[in-house]
């Protein structure tokens, strides 16, 4: 009996190894995968071209407590754009005008997050101000790949987004 015990618990290990190596085998690959948004004017650019409507925004900047809720904000508006590979989104932000601006507002001055997190995603609200949305799949799983996330990747923009 304690033959067979000693199989079995060698098999079980084997199993529980097999079964986290290939979850993080999984998790590796997801985040190879996952490519920045295209980066095409600079943060001084961008700021300019909306500086009238930046100098109208109101909002308290002091919401924002972590660059997680900046990865956030970014990532509830993409995903109004998707649609998830296991059709799971978690919280959505209307894009419009007003959302937009109040977006940037809090990513141009913001020191919480890298100055190549603030181009990335000063560039991604730009290019939605301008109703351009065909970089959705990329800012939402960059911005959940920022967020650790591993469920809800976004394989395709919802069809009344794509061009």
């Amino acid at each position: 009996m304690r033959k067979y015990m000693k199989w079995i618990t060698i098999s079980l290990v084997i199993i529980i190894i097999a079964g986290i190596l290939f979850f993080a085998k999984e998790q590796i690959i997801y985040k190879e995968q996952v490519k920045n948004p295209e980066v095409t004017k600079s943060m001084e650019q961008i700021e300019e071209e909306n500086k009238l409507d930046l100098d109208k925004v109101k909002i308290d900047k002091s919401i924002i407590k972590s660059a997680e809720d900046i990865y956030d904000l970014i990532h509830q508006m993409a995903n109004t754009l998707i649609v998830a590979e296991d059709n799971l989104i978690i919280g959505e932000i209307p894009i419009n005008d007003q959302s937009i601006n109040e977006a940037m507002f809090i990513v141009k001055d913001n020191k919480l997050i890298s100055k190549e997190e603030k181009e990335v995603f000063l560039n991604v609200l730009n290019d939605w101000k301008h109703k351009d949305y065909s970089n959705g799949v990329q800012a939402h799983n960059y911005t959940w790949k920022l967020l650790k996330g591993n469920m809800g990747r976004a394989k395709e923009l919802r069809p009344e987004f794509k061009k």
